[in-house]
């Protein structure tokens, strides 16, 4: 990129913020450049914003939905005014547009609103169903689907001022799954099945959480859930919970409905790929957990002691003010990362309702301090 500046291809181009400091950086094709595109791909686009300003224009004339259409118009203005053009999508965050190539975001957030405001007001309509018009053939993987819901979900909150929902979309979010197994019942009812699982919609609308469980094991896969039911644990008073399979604040929802979350008599283990994402989820878990009820009884499945993949552990996790975590993180700096899966054979149904009696017998204060591995 250097070179190509001192040669006069591309100049910079530096963003400052509020204060004067730069916060974003382009490279900006210069005529000398332009050239060399055309003669090396054909002639290449040479006003963004006048493309957009035209879209934005196409857009409003088939708009029949006041909150978007007033939404594009301050696009429009932006862009006549010969820009920065962005999309308002958060407190301090935007989404800014450079050009078709390079935001193509931008573009699809553009899109999606002008076809949801060529739609009669109070019709509804699948999110999947605007999505798959304006990208007939496309095959998203579920994670770039996500991130475009929460996106839109943005912009349509901070940008137009309206939830997806309140403007007749359906499905805007996607459905998450938390498997368990275990004593866990809705409001009370009852979820049959070996390892049945508990949806986003479940843990919005239901009011509570029911569970007579004496130890309720957070597990971060679906392997060391199986574990937990091979072991026969979930059949003698212990509610396993799958961390994975939805975002984590789908999971604290559910666990700040748990009906007697604040029950002393009850053990909360955790146990995690000893990691640094198994540290951070552990990390979440504790936070969640204390501030609501500082005197549960919480226990972290400690480092097998076996020899691991070699890792840099943060600083910030040896010095750790939860002496659990403390513990876990300096074993993994000594011993290396490991998986969940290699100690299964480590960690039978006596050796993890040992950590449980453990946990139980000390005091609140005193529950943290994980033991030695067995």
């Amino acid at each position: 990129m250097d070179l190509l500046v001192r040669q006069g291809v591309v100049e910079r181009d530096e963003r400052l913020d509020a204060q004067g400091n730069p916060n974003a950086s382009y490279l900006v094709l210069t005529g000398a450049g332009e050239k060399v595109l055309d003669q090396a791909f054909g002639r290449v686009e040479r006003a963004p914003l006048r493309w957009l300003s035209s879209r934005l224009r196409a857009l409003q004339t088939r708009c029949r939905r006041d909150e978007i259409a007033r939404f594009l118009e301050r696009q429009l203005a932006m862009a006549n005014s010969g820009g920065p053009v962005s999309m308002v999508t958060g407190e301090d965050e935007s989404m800014e547009f450079i050009s078709r190539m390079a935001s193509p975001t931008y573009v699809e957030v553009l899109e999606f609103f002008g076809y949801l405001g060529s739609l009669p007001p109070g019709e509804t309509v699948d999110f999947k169903e605007i999505s798959g018009a304006l990208n007939r053939g496309r095959r998203d993987s579920v994670k770039m689907l996500e991130g475009l819901r929460t996106t839109i979900s943005k912009v349509a909150e901070w940008e137009i001022g309206a939830s997806l929902e309140s403007m007749g979309v359906r499905g805007a979010r996607l459905l998450y799954w938390i498997p368990f197994s275990g004593d866990l019942r809705p409001d009370g009812h009852r979820i049959w099945g070996l390892a049945p699982s508990v949806s986003t919609k479940d843990v919005g609308m239901a009011r509570v959480f029911l569970s007579e469980a004496r130890v309720i094991a957070l597990v971060e896969n679906r392997a060391a859930l199986e574990h937990l039911i091979d072991c026969g644990l979930t059949r003698r008073g212990w509610l396993g919970v799958c961390t994975e399979g939805m975002p984590k604040h789908g999971l604290f929802e559910m666990l700040s409905k748990l009906d007697g979350v604040e029950r002393t008599d009850r053990v909360w283990l955790i146990w995690t790929d000893w990691d640094l994402g198994g540290l951070r989820i552990t990390e979440k878990i504790f936070v969640r957990l204390r501030s609501p009820a500082p005197s549960l009884k919480i226990i972290v499945v400690p480092h097998p002691g076996v020899l691991g993949r070699k890792i840099d552990v943060p600083q910030r996790f040896q010095t750790h003010t939860e002496p659990a975590l403390r513990k876990v993180a300096t074993a993994i700096s000594i011993h290396g990362a490991v998986y969940q899966e290699e100690a299964f054979s480590l960690f039978g149904p006596a050796e993890l309702e040992r950590l449980a009696e453990l946990a139980l017998s000390k005091t609140p204060g005193d529950a943290v301090r994980t033991p030695a591995p067995p």
